[in-house]
Parts: C-alpha cells; structure tokens; sequence
C-alpha cells in the first residue's frame, strides 16, 4: 500500500493499491461545463482508452458528461494511480483547450476516488454510472446517451441480463421513473 507523502487539507486523501477496484468521479473546475458538445467529449474518450492501455489498468465502466466523469477500473499497480487520473485530465485538457485556443487553461478540478469492496459494491457504482445521465437530465432513458459504458453492457451481456443488474443492486440515492432502458 502506498500513502501520499504530504497531505493538503484541501484535497481528497487518496489510498494506492496494488489489484484494487475503484470508482472515480472527475469534476471541472467550477463545475464549468467544457465538454458540452460529442468532439469535447470524444476527447476524455479517447484520453481514458489511452491512459487505460498505457497503465495496463482494466475498465469496467465509465460516463462522459459536460463537467465531469465517472469510472470504475481496477487498478494494476497502485501507485500509478493518482498519474492514470492526470494523464486522462492533462490529455482532455489539452486537446480541448488546443482547439479552442486556450492554451495552459486549468480545466479540471480534483478527483475523487472510492475502493470497491464486494460484487454489491461494484454493481451498484456502475449501475450509478450508467444512471448518470439520467440523474443529470441529460436524457430520459440509458440508451439515448451515447456517453456510457452502459451500451457495450447491453451489447455483451443482453438487456434482459442489464436490468436484472439494475433491480438486483438498485442505486441507494436515485431510482429513475418509468424502464430502465
């Protein structure tokens, strides 16, 4: 286990585990909505499928939304972790602010980061992250949102499959009206 070496009051303390599950929520700054258009979102996207490579960390699932992310991945070696956040913040950062201009723009905020415990835990954290775009108003219903993991679930394992997940590990803070799909 490794532990940061000097502690901010301001920031999340943050545990580096080697083989361990997380959950990660990314915020911009000021909760500013960046990435409000399907090219900005592309770019965190992208950034997440390279980082992911790079750290050899496996993705289990993940939500774009314009002012932020959410991720559940296991970790490779724990003490990457904190780089594998800012290499997916630096790379977005950087391509949207290459296209808009901006240069050396400080785009994201911090990040914070849960350990997952058991198969409840992790169920219930990616069924959050596909509700996301719900909880957000982003859209009415999972499949109309593109920016999700939420569709290759549906594609791999069935819809059928998807909601008995859904109903099965219910989010504790939000339960959508009306399907799921």
């Amino acid at each position: 286990m490794h532990y940061p070496k000097v502690r901010n009051i301001h920031r999340p303390v943050h545990l580096y585990l080697d083989s361990t599950l997380y959950f990660v929520s990314a915020s911009t700054l000021n909760q500013k909505l960046f990435f409000n258009t399907d090219a900005k979102k592309q770019f965190i996207k992208d950034a997440l499928g390279s980082t992911t490579k790079k750290y050899g960390y496996t993705l289990y699932g993940w939500t774009i939304l314009d002012n932020h992310f959410h991720i559940l991945f296991k970790t490779s070696t724990g003490k990457w972790l904190s780089k594998f956040i800012a290499n997916i913040k630096g790379e977005s950062s950087y391509r949207l602010n290459r296209l808009e201009g901006t240069i050396g723009r400080r785009i994201w905020y911090q990040y914070w980061d849960v350990c997952i415990h058991n198969k409840t835990d992790f169920y219930t954290h990616l069924n959050y992250i596909h509700h996301n775009c719900i909880k957000h108003r982003c859209t009415d219903k999972m499949s109309d949102y593109r920016w999700t993991s939420y569709h290759s679930f549906v594609k791999k394992y069935g819809i059928e499959w998807v909601n008995s997940c859904l109903k099965e590990y219910p989010i504790v803070d939000f339960t959508p009206k009306g399907g799921y799909d």
